[in-house]
């Protein structure tokens, strides 16, 4: 079973009567697969490799479909087949089928998301249930011109528009129940408690988009989550499995969401795991950043000597996101880059550590004690933790004093790669305290969102996901810019900055797939897999990918990541014996007079942050200075923006 560009991501969507949405894997069994079909594969798809197949149950068509989504081991270039049953290829499958299984749910339901109408076929006539309300409105395109003045007039049309929205919802919530509901400042949404005759009476109303079960009592709104802008990233994180690996389970009483899976349930409780979960999930206030993921706790105390049989259940569940906030051993590392490249080829987001510096107010500088991070895996991204002050701003933010950082300018080994808050963290109603361990799981939950965002490109590509998040951590929380590496004291001790959910979600979306041949845009990413036949040493890959932005007086980020590779005879037990990273690869960006360089010797990832003038064109150059394995896999993104300073 392969990956990516050497294999084929093959889905096969069963499309059957009315049965709720779900998400399932399973390995593929051929058996149930028409013998047409398996022909077709056989002839169109035999320059790829299968993997384990992911199963989507769609309602209300009553017919099955064959998805086979594949990548180009040449050229990198995602693609997708669809088949009926005779074997017949169909132009398109996954849009159409959502179109009309949407069109017919409907004629039958409304706006009513199918969770809600479980819940009202078995609720009471009087009962009240506590409901989110999504109205429809639209969003004006992006302004080609990305100045502030074009940005704030984009802004203020949304702005109007969702004050429109929701006075027609107003009103119709008037005429139709006889009711008012509440709005949520931020989103066109809103939220009351109906009787079942209520919501049904709403659900095929003009103004509403949808209606689900939200049993929270009031929108999402937390210091934490705040900080990190992910109560308005319009994203939850919903139905992404991520794998939070602790020693222990969680204590209880908790709110957490309910797990999806649990490994090792009879060990001991304690309130660390209990606050790792919460930042990720809680729903009590001050709720998760991404309380709508499907959680897996793998805590393994109560059943192993290490986290090594942990780490395989996270991949037998097909888990996108691991979340790891301990210290790491040297096995740890190698473990964690060898699961990387393993399907489903999760993002791992690990704590940088704490030191025993006391913390300080804000406003402080810190006095910097040494503290070497442990987890140092070449495949990992490594957090520290920032002081986001208790208020929901950023600009007042600065580094957590603990916060472990790295800067040898023996090795360039920058870590952490980015930061997050982690001081005085409350979470579930409860107060966690200080550390970089509830730092990572803030990440975590971004990176969940930008699964939820755009599945068909961030999902199974932790590479990007890693760029991504980088190219778009804005705040300075910590010392100078992150300019170039190597440059050993420009990040300090907090990377690129202070993650930031909505500008990564933004960069997320499927839009923002470039290639070579691209558009001149000011925000972009791309994935590819770089091989050493193709690409040789002191070479520059093929694709040169590029930048333009219409306004001065603006930044550029642009970060490329990659991957390590670790050999390992057993790594269900934890047995391996090195990891090493897959190449050296160098960035370089050019306006054609000037060029700005990036060419670090012992990092997985590459970082620029450079002004930009109007107008200008800016090409996106990688280099392969040396290959230490035959090929790896990359993830590039740019993104344009003030980022403060």
């Amino acid at each position: 079973m392969c990956r990516k560009t050497l294999a084929a991501i093959l889905t096969i969507m069963f499309v059957l009567p009315f049965s709720a949405f779900a998400d399932a894997s399973s390995a593929i069994d051929w058996s149930v697969i028409p013998v047409a079909v398996q022909d077709v594969c056989a002839t169109k798809l035999a320059a790829f490799n299968f993997r384990q197949a992911r199963t989507v149950k769609f309602q209300n068509i009553g017919k099955i479909v064959y998805r086979f989504k594949a990548v180009n081991y040449n050229t990198g270039a995602l693609g997708r087949l669809c088949f009926d049953e005779q074997g017949t290829s169909l132009a398109d499958c996954g849009d159409a089928l959502r179109e009309a299984d949407a069109a017919m749910y409907f004629e039958d339901f409304g706006a009513i998301d199918p969770q809600l109408w479980s819940i009202l076929q078995a609720a009471k006539s009087d009962e009240q249930i506590p409901v989110g309300i999504w109205l429809r409105t639209y969003e004006p395109d992006v302004a080609k011109d990305s100045s502030e003045t074009a940005l704030a007039a984009r802004a203020a049309e949304i702005k109007y528009q969702h004050q429109v929205v929701k006075q027609q919802m107003q009103n119709t919530a008037l005429r139709v129940i006889n009711k008012t509901v509440s709005f949520i400042s931020a989103a066109p949404a809103a939220f009351a408690n109906l009787t079942p005759s209520q919501i049904v009476a709403l659900a095929k109303e003009a103004p509403i988009a949808s209606v689900s079960y939200n049993p929270k009592p009031v929108p999402q709104s937390t210091t934490y989550v705040s900080s990190v802008n992910a109560d308005i990233s319009g994203e939850t994180g919903s139905n992404v499995k991520v794998c939070i690996i602790e020693a222990s389970q969680p204590t209880t009483p908790n709110n957490l969401a309910t797990a999806s899976g649990t490994y090792c349930s009879t060990g001991s409780k304690d309130s660390h795991a209990r606050c790792v979960n919460a930042v990720i999930d809680s729903t009590s206030a001050p709720y998760g950043v991404a309380t709508d993921i499907l959680p897996y706790r793998a805590s393994w105390d109560g059943c192993d000597a290490n986290a090594a049989p942990a780490f395989d259940w996270c991949i037998d569940n097909y888990t996108d996101v691991w979340n790891w906030s301990h210290t790491c051993s040297t096995t740890d590392n190698r473990l964690f880059d060898y699961w990387t490249k393993a399907n489903p080829y999760p993002l791992i987001v690990a704590a940088s550590g704490n030191s025993s510096a006391s913390t300080v107010s804000c406003g402080s500088a810190c006095t910097f004690t040494s503290y070497a991070p442990t987890c140092v895996g070449y495949s990992t991204l490594m957090v520290g933790a920032a002081n986001d002050c208790a208020t929901s701003g950023r600009t007042d933010d600065n580094i957590a004093c603990f916060s472990g950082a790295t800067n040898p300018s023996s090795s360039d080994r920058e870590l952490p790669m980015l930061v997050a808050p982690g001081q005085g963290i409350d979470a579930d109603g409860i107060s966690c305290g200080d550390g970089t361990s509830f730092a990572t799981p803030a990440v975590a939950g971004v990176a969940a969102h930008l699964i939820e965002k755009n599945n068909t490109h961030m999902n199974a590509w932790p590479e990007l996901m890693r760029a991504v998040l980088m190219a778009t951590a804005g705040e300075n929380v910590d010392g100078g810019r992150l300019t170039a590496l190597p440059d050993y004291t420009a990040d300090h001790r907090d990377g690129a900055g202070e993650v930031d959910a909505r500008a990564a979600v933004d960069l997320a979306d499927s839009a923002n797939k470039m290639d070579g041949s691209n558009t001149a845009c000011g925000k972009g990413f791309d994935m590819a897999m770089l091989q050493s036949s193709s690409t040789a040493e002191n070479a520059y890959y093929s694709e040169q990918y590029k930048l333009k932005t219409t306004s001065s007086a603006r930044r550029a980020r642009i970060v490329i990541a990659w991957d390590g590779t670790a050999t390992c005879s057993d790594p269900s037990a934890g047995t391996c014996s090195s990891s090493s990273m897959d190449a050296d690869l160098d960035l370089e960006v050019t306006d054609g007079t000037s060029t700005w360089y990036s060419n670090s010797s012992d990092n997985t990832y590459e970082f620029l942050e450079i002004p930009v003038t109007a107008n200008t064109e800016y090409t996106i150059k990688i280099y392969v200075y040396d290959w230490v394995t035959s090929s790896t896999f990359l993830g590039v993104a740019w993104y344009v923006d003030g980022f403060d300073s």
